[in-house]
């Protein structure tokens, strides 16, 4: 590498050693560069502030401003008075923007204030609407379930009514016949719990007789079925008719069953 660098210096020796003779007074050349360079920085930022001020970027930047402004951008050692013909030049006729006055604090309180109110008003004028809608589709959605569970209620009944006379069945048809009425009761359950929770309604109140027919009808199957399954020992059809009475809270009629048989 030290060869090859010498081979390099050796190959352009004439100018290196010039090199030196033509870099003489470089830093005169460089001041006298500076000076001019400093004098356009001030012309072009002067303007840029004076252009920003007629803009209305500030309301509160004035002559007196720029002046200084101008003074801090050339520096201390070029203070001249370009600054002073550059501020006379861009601002002949200088005259101040007019300040724009501003609301007092009470008021604009005041505004903030009824603008919050109203938007806190309608915010609870929804949410009451909201919880309205929410509780007239609860109410739907209960008459409806209720109307589907008392139609299914009235067809398992009636099913049951028309299987005939239960002390003529086989062991295999009172079990099935049992379980038909452990239907009914699950079924009589569900109606029972709808009933309560919409009891204040107009429609519930309607279906009344309706589901107090369809009850008595059910425990007195009930306790056919019953009575036959304990005579005939057929312990399936006995828990299905237990479950049934359970199902429906009317533990007490089945008791009178077990104790009359």
């Amino acid at each position: 590498m030290y060869t090859q660098l010498v081979e390099v210096i050796n190959e352009d020796y004439n100018d290196f050693v010039s090199l030196s003779t033509k870099l003489v007074n470089i830093d005169g050349s460089v001041l006298r560069m500076q000076k001019p360079l400093l004098e356009l920085k001030v012309w072009v930022g002067g303007l840029g502030v004076v252009l920003l001020w007629r803009m209305g970027a500030d309301d509160h930047l004035h002559a007196g401003n720029i002046s200084c402004i101008y003074t801090c951008m050339q520096g201390e050692h070029l203070r001249t008075q370009s600054c002073t013909h550059v501020h006379d030049m861009l601002l002949p006729n200088h005259t101040p923007a007019p300040h724009k006055p501003t609301p007092p604090s009470q008021e604009r309180l005041g505004s903030v204030q009824a603008a919050i109110r109203d938007q806190l008003d309608a915010l609870n004028q929804g949410l009451a609407r909201r919880q309205q809608v929410a509780s007239c589709r609860t109410a739907l959605e209960l008459m409806q379930d209720t109307a589907h569970v008392m139609s299914k209620v009235e067809k398992l009944v009636t099913e049951a009514n028309e299987a005939g006379d239960v002390t003529t069945m086989s062991h295999e048809e009172l079990s099935n016949h049992a379980r038909l009425l452990e239907r009914v009761g699950g079924e009589m359950a569900r109606l029972q719990f709808f009933s309560a929770r919409g009891a204040q309604l107009p429609f519930m109140q309607q279906l009344s007789p309706r589901m107090t027919r369809a009850m008595t009808s059910a425990e007195t199957r009930f306790g056919e079925a019953l009575q036959t399954a304990l005579a005939a020992k057929n312990h399936v059809a006995v828990n299905h008719c237990l479950h049934a009475f359970a199902s429906v809270n009317a533990t007490k009629g089945g008791e009178e069953v077990i104790r009359w048989v």
